[in-house]
């Protein structure tokens, strides 16, 4: 039976490798082969929920965990022989009868490496089964782990001794070779590819089994279970990838099968839940756990919500995104499986009230799922005092706080009880964020940037580049028909510029092609012909063009040399692709505007003109070209190779006008106008994200005396929506690309930072909430430095206490606010907050997204309006989903 974990839980435990980050998989690899490795990352992926499967697995590991097995083969020998024996096409049989004069000249000439490859590979062969048997003969022949492995062998021995016995010889004929090159790929391919099958299993063993005891892993023990009922104690339990990480124990049962988890910031909350989920998840593979013991009945699945991001094609706000993923654990409990869960700050992305009852409700109704375990964190410690009243088997723990003056230290042991900790704000204090923006000279004279300041968290956050996310803003613009002209897109993704006429003369041609572009029909094959020989040309002269062509002709025609073929071919390649981009451009002209681009397109012409007067560009004939016209086209054409390189990169920049344009077309895309920064404003007329093709628009105006957008409204209102909706469009403006709105005039800005989604880092040891300090650090250090920035705050500290996320709310909107030149947007479901800056403050812009609500159901608009929200209807959101029906059920 398969073991259930989706992709979010083992992103959110560390089982893949994420931006470099060490991970859990990553820790087990120490294979020596690539089937190896490929055959441990298939055992890692297909965890399994039976518990006798789980138990053959752990008997495997024992085996090899208690003997000094060292694995026998070269890494590198083994590939090439695997290699060799997938390659299993009949005409490339090693055969004694066709070694005749032609290919013994064709060896000595060097062209025949199909056959050296080959012989190569059967000699590798030869040395991986005399390695095997080697390594087999210390083992008995009822060896519970090698008993199949000698069997296979046995039969594959008995083979070779038929062929002359050449398996252990030092020096082997070409027969014997042949020979073996029929037994190995054809007569006993199936038998010898399940011998290298147990070789790879054998160097993935090894792996686990040398990690676990140079780490001191143990292996669990898995005990039966029946329907309602179910085990789970884990003693001295850390995390794998945290050195020096602290142990802890955890018991949970049928009787006690909830964990009501609290703790201040930082304490080791988010650590404690990935350890105890990577541990169950090793569990269930059969694999060495970091634990001291392990006692645990199989579960069903794992699912976790740590690390969980809003999702801008679906729909999806923070906050839905979580509802969502609660609405599916409950429906796989309602279906009577048996889960293991985990719940991080549970409904951080809301108010409150609906985080308070939608905690309070829901631990209650997973309390009654006594055959399935969980973890619940929160900051909501207020939730603990009701649930004490009327609910049975929930366990409190805490991770304590002790502070040594006004230092936390953090003991990252679990004690009962539940925390009453709280220091947000002091962590805040201690970081020095406010201070430093006290003492920041608001008056500044900054020097204008030459370069775009952006990081890969905002890039995140408005996923803007990723050639092979299809729902990135690169993706959508990436229509390009040329390789060189989508590495130039993702090139100008990468580098908005801060220069007004810049960024204005490309927009003019942006505009241009999307009012007047042709599309410039290449044949990409021959495309691809054209860039490779105009790579390899360099000027020369003539005669030794013509010397090289002819010894190139004879070549052909003595050892069946294929140069001139591929000379030939590029050739006739670059002639083809020059005329239709001749012709192109012919079409191109005729056309109106185009600005400074313009004069680029005529320059080519031109060229393209000058080439047809010099003969060069004559179509050649069908039937081809004798070597002498070869060598005059070869020795024309490498004479401009400089002029054609040129050519190729406007061919580039071409197919990237063409594809931008034809999407602003198609979309109803405009273009920005950029004023130099000194301006200090930004207007936008009916912005909508540009990946929502039927986005409601919105309209939004910063200046230097109402620089800050104080952004409030229920969940799933469209907060994160507008928010992101103004920056990307302001990131593409800076590109000089379409903008998805009715128009859109600002001032250049200097950089564009967002805090939307943060997430932890066991790297660095930073829970959720310390992540997001430091990022409100990182743009702090950015805005007190008087640049012109453009700063999104999305659900301001919203990883930690109500109080603490007040205070600090309230302090930084108020600091940030008085840095006139960088415009910023805040959202927050503290409303509070927003009604005490209005008292004090009248630069401040309110703005809320509305909710309506129809026959008890929240309808959005997507519009936003003048003032401060007071809706609060996560609670409804969250019965609408049917969840607690389901779970109640």
């Amino acid at each position: 039976m398969r073991f259930y974990a989706d992709k979010q839980t083992l992103n959110d435990l560390g089982f893949s490798s994420v931006g470099g980050k060490a991970s859990v998989r990553q820790l087990f690899n120490k294979s020596k082969t690539r089937g190896g490795a490929e055959f441990l990352n298939d055992i890692m992926a297909s965890p399994m929920a039976d518990a006798n499967a789980i138990r053959k697995r752990i008997d495997i590991l024992h085996y090899f965990m208690s003997k000094d097995i060292a694995f026998p083969f070269d890494g590198p020998m083994l590939d090439a022989a695997s290699t060799y024996l997938e390659n299993g096409d009949e005409r490339s049989r090693l055969s004694a009868q066709k070694e005749n004069y032609d290919s013994k000249l064709n060896k000595v000439l060097g062209v025949d490496s199909q056959t050296k490859l080959l012989i190569e590979g059967a000699k590798a062969m030869l040395d991986v089964f005399a390695t095997l048997r080697t390594f087999l003969a210390a083992f008995d022949q009822n060896d519970a782990y090698f008993k199949q492995l000698l069997l296979d062998m046995d039969v594959l021995f008995e083979e070779v001794s038929g062929v002359g016995k050449p398996l252990f010889q030092q020096k082997v004929s070409f027969d014997q070779l042949a020979l073996c090159d029929t037994l190995y790929r054809f007569k006993k391919r199936a038998e010898v590819f399940r011998v290298f099958y147990h070789i790879y299993q054998l160097d993935a063993w090894i792996s686990v089994a040398a990690v676990a005891k140079e780490r001191g892993f143990i292996l669990p023990e898995v005990v039966d279970r029946n329907d309602t009922t179910f085990d789970l104690k884990v003693d001295g339990l850390y995390h794998p990838l945290v050195p020096n990480a602290k142990a802890n124990t955890v018991s949970l049962d049928s009787h006690n099968n909830v964990v009501f988890l609290t703790g201040a910031n930082m304490a080791g909350k988010s650590t404690f839940m990935k350890s105890i989920g990577i541990t169950v998840y090793l569990a269930h593979i059969g694999f060495p756990v970091p634990a001291q013991k392990m006692v645990f009945s199989a579960f069903d699945g794992l699912i976790s919500s740590i690390n969980l991001s809003d999702n801008i094609d679906m729909g999806y706000s923070h906050f839905l995104a979580e509802v969502k993923r609660i609405r599916m654990v409950a429906q796989m409990l309602s279906n009577g499986q048996r889960l293991f869960v985990l719940f991080d700050e549970l409904f951080r992305g809301t108010n409150v009230k609906d985080a308070y009852e939608g905690t309070v409700e829901l631990t209650r109704a997973f309390a009654t799922k006594r055959n399935s375990a969980f973890v619940i964190s929160t900051h909501i410690i207020e939730a603990a005092t009701d649930l004490k009243k009327d609910t049975q088997g929930i366990q409190y723990l805490f991770l304590p706080t002790i502070m040594e003056g006004t230092k936390p230290r953090y003991t990252y042991t679990l004690q009962a009880g539940v925390t009453a900790d709280r220091h947000g704000m002091l962590i805040i204090n201690n970081e020095g964020i406010l201070e430093s923006l006290s003492k920041a000279d608001r008056n500044i004279k900054t020097a204008a940037a030459k370069i775009f300041l952006t990081d890969a968290q905002t890039q995140k956050d408005l996923n803007l580049v990723g050639r092979f996310d299809p729902n990135s803003i690169f993706s959508l613009f990436n229509r390009t028909r040329t390789k060189g002209g989508e590495l130039l897109l993702e090139r100008w993704f990468q580098e908005p510029m801060v220069d007004a006429d810049e960024i204005n003369n490309r927009s003019a041609t942006f505009s241009y092609f999307t009012e007047h572009g042709v599309l410039l029909e290449l044949d990409r094959e021959e495309f691809a012909l054209f860039e490779r020989y105009v790579a390899s040309r360099r000027p020369t002269n003539k005669m030794a063009t013509v010397i090289r062509v002819f010894c190139q002709k004879i070549a052909e025609q003595v050892v069946k040399d294929e140069k001139i073929s591929e000379l030939a071919l590029g050739i006739f390649s670059s002639l083809k692709t020059l005329h239709v981009l001749k012709d192109y451009l012919e079409q191109q002209l005729s056309k109106t505007g185009g600005g400074d681009f313009s004069a680029r397109l005529h320059w080519a012409y031109t060229l393209l003109g000058s080439l047809v007067q010099k003969d060069v560009l004559r179509k050649p004939d069908s039937k081809g070209i004798d070597w002498q016209r070869l060598a005059d086209l070869d020795y024309q054409l490498s004479a401009h190779a400089d002029q054609l390189l040129e050519l190729i990169d406007l061919i580039y920049q071409i197919d990237v006008f063409h594809a931008v344009g034809t999407l602003a077309r198609e979309r109803g895309f405009a273009y920005a106008v950029a004023l130099e920064r000194s301006a200090d404003v930004l207007e936008i007329k009916g912005g909508r994200h540009p990946r929502l093709v039927r986005g409601v628009g919105n309209d939004m105006a910063m200046q230097t005396d109402k620089n800050l957008v104080f952004l409030t409204g229920a969940n799933m209102a469209g907060k994160s929506t507008f928010m992101k909706t103004a920056s990307i469009n302001l990131y593409l403006a800076h590109m000089g690309f379409p903008i998805a709105a009715v128009a859109m005039t600002f001032s250049v800005r200097e950089g564009i930072f967002t805090s939307i989604n943060v997430d932890d880092s066991l790297q660095q040891g930073f829970s959720h909430y310390y992540a997001e300090v430091m990022r409100v650090k990182t743009i702090a250090e950015q805005v007190e430095q008087g640049k012109y920035l453009f700063v999104l705050f999305d659900e301001l500290f919203k990883g930690t206490n109500v109080k603490d996320a007040f205070d600090a709310t309230l302090a930084v909107t108020k600091s940030f606010v008085t840095f006139k030149h960088t415009f910023f947007i805040i959202s927050t479901h503290i409303v509070e907050v927003g009604e005490v800056i209005a008292q004090e403050d009248k630069t401040v812009t309110f703005r809320y997204m509305p909710t309506v609500m129809v026959d008890a159901v929240p309808t959005y608009p997507y519009i936003a309006q003048e003032g401060i929200s007071a809706d609060k209807h996560g609670m409804v959101i969250i019965r609408n989903e049917g969840i607690l029906d389901l779970l109640n059920n």
